[in-house]
């Protein structure tokens, strides 16, 4: 009877294992999706960065080659010079990408 009653009580922790590893094998499957997602986050942002790097060296070349002894800079480069007129620039004044400041 007692071995029996111990047999049982085998049994039950062995499920109580079986259990809390299904558990932690469900969590690090969580944690390996979390991981991924924040992988693909960190390249979009690195992606965005490289398109504002892109975008900052185009104003400073557009900027220089356009501010030459007796030149004037061009209308889209205000908004590198000054953000303040970023709202006042449309892209019908430049040729290239304008990023738009929001309200």
């Amino acid at each position: 009877m007692e071995v029996d009653l111990l047999m049982k009580q085998e049994r039950e922790k062995l499920m109580e294992v079986d259990l809390l590893m299904k558990q932690e094998r469900e969590k690090l499957m969580e944690v390996n999706l979390l991981q991924f997602r924040l992988g693909l986050q960190a390249k979009s942002v690195q992606e965005e960065l490289q398109d504002l790097g892109w975008l900052t060296a185009e104003r400073h070349r557009r900027l220089y080659s356009s501010s030459g002894p007796g030149s004037r800079l061009e209308s889209c480069d205000y908004d590198y010079l000054m953000p303040q007129y970023l709202d006042t620039v449309s892209p019908e004044t430049c040729d290239g990408p304008i990023l738009y400041r929001s309200p």
